[in-house]
């Protein structure tokens, strides 16, 4: 499989974008590998990250999986 390379940097709309892009490619039956190799989940439950949430009163938890509002 083809895939267009993201840029270097890992924050901000420009990767969200890519992200999302290479995601949409994706079969929707496709299985994941997840936790280390020992969990399995479909493309189609992978969580997407919300663009339109605040920037402020929240802070990032369990290893940057979660949000928890100050």
């Amino acid at each position: 499989m083809k895939v267009e390379s993201c840029p270097s940097k890992s924050a901000g709309v420009l990767y969200q974008k890519c992200q999302q892009n290479s995601m949409s490619e994706l079969p929707s039956k496709l299985v994941l590998s997840t936790k280390r190799g020992t969990g399995t989940m479909k493309v189609s439950e992978y969580p997407m990250v919300e663009d339109k949430m605040p920037n402020w009163g929240f802070v990032t938890t369990c290893r940057g999986t979660a949000t928890r509002r100050l």
